[in-house]
């Protein structure tokens, strides 16, 4: 199951994941959970979600697991300098093994467990820190609008602060 893993070795400490010199964050609020684990074995090398999932092609740097309330969000993060594209694709792979992991496992689940799953809003965050081909830019934005759905994405230049916040994203 691909939360035992997440779990067991990509959890970080805070509220934020950090690569490329950008830093996606997300400030507490009362009645609220955000963990957030580092997936890419790069930077976190204790990371084995790859190999569990028998992932091939590139990994994002970072998923968040958010709930309030009766809402939860599980949000792929991809941090880059320029290559927006690239981004895309590690996050759409990304999504792409985990979510028919758990789709494979699902039968074995309780009812309980099945139901909640269903409720899952999966989202898309790509943070770059550099000028980016515009097309690209609106080639990705295409492909998350299509996989994630209108308002469950973001793509974002933070190339002035170099710091975001994921609450402006998850929150809505």
């Amino acid at each position: 199951m691909p939360f035992n893993t997440l779990l067991l070795t990509c959890l970080t400490l805070g509220r934020s994941c950090s690569e490329s010199g950008i830093r996606v964050q997300m400030s507490s609020k009362p009645g609220e959970v955000a963990l957030f684990f580092d997936i890419d074995e790069q930077t976190n090398p204790s990371s084995t979600l790859r190999r569990d999932l028998g992932m091939e092609g590139g990994i994002c740097d970072c998923i968040v697991y958010y709930v309030q309330e009766n809402r939860k969000v599980i949000c792929f993060v991809e941090l880059k300098g320029r290559d927006v594209k690239h981004a895309g694709d590690q996050v759409l792979n990304t999504y792409g093994y985990f979510k028919r992991s758990l789709d494979k496992r699902l039968r074995s689940l309780s009812k309980a467990c099945r139901s909640q799953l269903g409720k899952i809003e999966w989202m898309g965050l790509i943070c770059y820190s550099s000028a980016a081909p515009s097309g690209d830019v609106r080639a990705v934005s295409n492909r998350f609008r299509k996989e994630f759905g209108k308002g469950k994405y973001s793509i974002k230049s933070i190339s002035s602060k170099r710091s975001y916040d994921l609450g402006d994203l998850v929150r809505k």
